[in-house]
Order: structure tokens, then C-alpha cells, then sequence
């Protein structure tokens, strides 16, 4: 969610935020499978749409997606094209890239951290999850996280989450969405037709059942109003 829009439009902050819980309780439960690629930094209602998903990939290598897309698409692409798919690939718009060449684009590359992180800074920003966000969060990471995520807000990289089991693998970064395509394809027996869709529906709809009946449902301020995050959306220092 956008912090920027929201303090400036805080008449529409509960709309908002009930809109996102209505989009995360739709993919929880949606009756097919679900394969989520994450190219960098996953971070608070992102992380959580995140976790959402069936499944979930992401890469160490957020530097390198960007190399890959680069060597793929410059020279090939007018100069307005390529900023869109740098876009896609990195949600920020880079409009300065120069000429859009491929070496302007790779020196500004370098100016990423190495590593995407996963983390949701609710404490840090003074905003209180929902209960329909809790238990999603609660519902798809294990205990052991529960209290450096949603307490602490510990930013965890791609290697811990594996460890966890919130990512099933983390490709090279020029793989990410091949990798995800594959795990995606292999999995799409489980939504074939309209009977194995509904059951599937259904199935998650218990197994998340605390989630699916609070999200979009009870939606609670966040305490935006209050809240200590700067006009930017960052954590005030």
C-alpha cells in the first residue's frame, strides 16, 4: 500500500486497506495454484500479498535480474520500452538513464544492494496489523518467525527464507521467472477443469480458514493517522 497516498488521503485510508485484504484473501484462497516470483526487497503489504501465494521463489541476485534484463532487451528496444520493462522489474521509475544505453543502465544497476530482503516494518512505521493480517502472516510462516517479523521487523534474505520454507528455491536471478514458470506449469493439473478448481477453492478456505474469514472482513485501523512514518513512507528518524 501506498504510505505517500495514504497520508495524504487519509479519508480513504480505510477503503484502502480493505481493498488490499479483499486482494490477499482472494490469491490465498484462489481455486489454482499460485507461484509468486520475487525479484528484490518484499516488504510490508507486499510481503504480505507475497505470502498469499502457494508458492513462492526469490532471488539473491536482485543486481543481476537487472544485468540480465539489460543484456536481454537493450539495443533491441526503443528507449521508452525499456524504461517500462525496467519498471516491471525493479518498481521504480528510472527515467534517467542515459540514452538507454547499456552501459549507463549497468552503472546505475550497481548502485543496488546486492540482496532483495523480506521484511514488514509495521513497528517501525507505528502501524498495528489487522487481524486478517495476522493470521495470514501466522498461517504462512512458522512459529519461529512469528515474533522477529511481525514484532521486530527483522528483514530476512532469500537464504534464511529457504530455511523456513516461506520460498521454495532461490534460482539465479536471470532464472527467476523461468524457474517460476516451471514450477507454475508443473502444478496446473491441480486447477485443470471447474470440479478441481472449486475443490481446491474450498480446501484452502479450510486450511486458511482463520485468514480467509477475517481479511477483507474485519478490517481495523492500522492507526494511520497516527503513525510515525515520514511524507516519503519511511520510518521516522
Amino acid at each position: 500500500m501506498d504510505l505517500q497516498y495514504i497520508s495524504a488521503n487519509m479519508s480513504q485510508a480505510m477503503a484502502i486497506q480493505t481493498d488490499a485484504e479483499k486482494l490477499m484473501r482472494r490469491v490465498l484462497t484462489l481455486g489454482m495454484p499460485t507461484v509468486a516470483a520475487l525479484n528484490g526487497h518484499t516488504a510490508a503489504g507486499g510481503a504480505m500479498l507475497a505470502l498469499a501465494f502457494d508458492k513462492r521463489l526469490m532471488t539473491a541476485e536482485s543486481q543481476r535480474f537487472l544485468h540480465a534484463v539489460l543484456n536481454k532487451f537493450v539495443g533491441s528496444m526503443s528507449f521508452g520500452l525499456f524504461s517500462l520493462v525496467t519498471i516491471a522489474c525493479i518498481n521504480v521509475p528510472y527515467l534517467e538513464f542515459a540514452k538507454g544505453t547499456r552501459e549507463a543502465g549497468l552503472k546505475l544497476c550497481l548502485k543496488f544492494p546486492p540482496v532483495g530482503v523480506f521484511f514488514i516494518p509495521g513497528i517501525d512505521l507505528g502501524l498495528v496489523y489487522s487481524t486478517g493480517m495476522t493470521e495470514l502472516m501466522k498461517a504462512k510462516m512458522p512459529l519461529a518467525m512469528w515474533n522477529d517479523v511481525l514484532c521486530m521487523g527483522k528483514r530476512f534474505q532469500s537464504e534464511e527464507l529457504l530455511k523456513h520454507g516461506v520460498v521454495e528455491a532461490r534460482p539465479p536471478a536471470a532464472d527467476l521467472f523461468d524457474s517460476a514458470m516451471e514450477l507454475a506449469t508443473s502444478l496446473k493439473s491441480k486447477g485443470k477443469d471447474e470440479k478441481t478448481r472449486d475443490t481446491l477453492h474450498k480446501i484452502k478456505g479450510n486450511l486458511y480458514k482463520d485468514a480467509a474469514a477475517t481479511l477483507g472482513f474485519q478490517v481495523q485501523d492500522m492507526g494511520y493517522a497516527t503513525a510515525t512514518f515520514s511524507a516519503t513512507g519511511r520510518p521516522q528518524k
